[in-house]
């Protein structure tokens, strides 16, 4: 934020959007997965989203009003970690005494490695792109990724739920554990392929719809985009939750690692040459 200048032209922007860092210090989400409470995840999210949208029509009319549609998103979340402390608070009472965090620390250090590496990944491109090109591809490749994640967000909620059984069954019944991880990719490459191949065939059409015809280039970068769709969704039941499930957070954040420098790489060569394609 202070010494790149692509930073420092938005820096009450990125300032805002800062706060969501503070927010998530109180992040159960995790609590409630465990406990396989959907219902409860369900309704809030729900809840919170619609009084966001809400929020966005009333108060977000002209492109000046982007820091009302930030600080929207940062009180959103807010909202969102502060009702799950209320409700946890009807099972569970917090206290700091006698905390041992010793046997936590190494799974810890490697899971916090992996969110790391991920979410550097996951912002790694379009932050290049912002550097190494002109904004047109930032627009380009970020729409487009944009409906990428929407799709994959949809289809990995099937399997979100499985994690918790899967983790049972690792230490319990290896037969139903291997049953239900088979049932999950079956699951996803019946679902993600046709989404897949789906999107590629109505790209263009599809983005001339959605963003007008001044975004046409997108509509590439959209269909080899697509192809992420099937790999993230069986890769999140055969990589993340067997994984997870198995202990081998270790493996996890090497495959992470080394995925993050190859695209580092593949970018620095690429990104001069094809842009956001």
């Amino acid at each position: 934020l202070l010494f790149l200048p692509l930073f420092r032209a938005e820096q009450l922007l990125y300032l805002i959007c800062g706060f969501t860092i503070v927010v998530n210090y109180i992040n159960i989400d995790w609590f409630f997965q465990g406990n396989e409470d959907y219902k409860f995840i369900a309704l809030r999210s729900l809840a919170v989203k619609s009084l966001g949208l809400l929020a966005e029509f009333i108060f977000v009319h002209v492109p000046e009003d982007l820091y009302k549609y930030a600080l929207i998103s940062v009180f959103s979340s807010g909202i969102y970690h502060l009702i799950n402390l209320i409700h946890m608070r009807r099972s569970v009472h917090l206290s700091f005494r006698k905390i041992d965090l010793v046997p936590h620390l190494k799974s810890i250090v490697y899971l916090a490695l992996c969110t790391v590496s991920t979410e550097l990944y996951a912002r790694m491109d379009i932050t290049m792109l912002g550097i190494m090109d002109h904004n047109s591809s930032v627009a380009y490749y970020s729409y487009s990724q944009k409906i990428i994640d929407l799709i994959i967000t949809t289809v990995i909620a099937i399997t979100a739920v499985f994690l918790p059984k899967l983790s049972f069954y690792y230490s319990n019944d290896k037969d139903k554990f291997n049953d239900l991880v088979r049932f999950g990719v079956n699951m996803m490459l019946l679902v993600s392929l046709p989404m897949c191949f789906g999107l590629v065939s109505v790209a263009s059409p599809l983005m001339s719809l959605w963003l007008g015809n001044g975004y046409q280039e997108a509509s590439l970068c959209l269909m080899v985009l697509a192809f992420m769709i099937p790999l993230k969704c069986i890769g999140d039941i055969i990589c993340y939750q067997v994984m997870m499930c198995a202990g081998k957070e270790f493996y996890l954040m090497i495959a992470y690692t080394i995925t993050m420098a190859i695209n580092f790489g593949n970018n620095m060569i690429l990104i001069p040459r094809y842009g956001a394609l």
